[in-house]
């Protein structure tokens, strides 16, 4: 989940052409299982039971872009100030990278949360572990954030990035 700040501004690069960006917030491990669940009160991960000892630590999977909307919504309520969202997908792009061209992934199969090697920004398993929705919608390259893909009610389909 993210959270906006109105502090500073950067441009990312990207390969097709340069995006502004603004500050936001990105946090730096994945929710867990055991986060979601404390949060929502169930757990729908296919990676849990006792076939996976330490799934309480693995990453939240199996949720969809409504489910996601409806934790942000518990967060925000439970938090003064709230903030909380998905990041774009240049967002996403630019922290998953850690400001570099390319960076593989590094999990083949969803692990423990916060054992990945931090990227150059300090976070984890941006790349490998699970797939992460973004609130962008799907549109095709270039980006252009005037394409409708940012209008966060739009009906269509968001973006999954990362995974392994």
């Amino acid at each position: 989940m993210r959270r906006e700040s109105a502090r500073g501004a950067t441009r990312y690069m990207w390969r097709s052409g340069p995006y502004p960006l603004t500050a936001f917030y990105l946090g730096k491990y994945e929710l867990t299982q055991a986060q979601w669940e404390a949060l929502l009160g169930v757990n729908a991960s296919a990676h849990q039971g006792t076939a996976f000892p330490e799934s309480d630590q693995f990453p939240v999977d199996q949720v969809s872009w409504e489910d996601c909307q409806i934790l942000i919504k518990k967060l925000n309520e439970s938090f003064p100030g709230g903030g909380f969202r998905l990041p774009t997908e240049v967002e996403w792009e630019f922290a998953a990278r850690g400001g570099e061209e390319y960076r593989s992934a590094e999990a083949k199969a969803p692990r423990p949360v916060r054992n990945g090697k931090p990227n150059r920004l300090g976070l984890v398993d941006m790349l490998g572990n699970v797939r992460e929705w973004c609130s962008s919608l799907y549109r095709p390259y270039p980006y252009s954030a005037s394409d409708g893909r940012e209008v966060a009610g739009a009906p269509g389909y968001r973006v999954l990035r990362g995974g392994s």
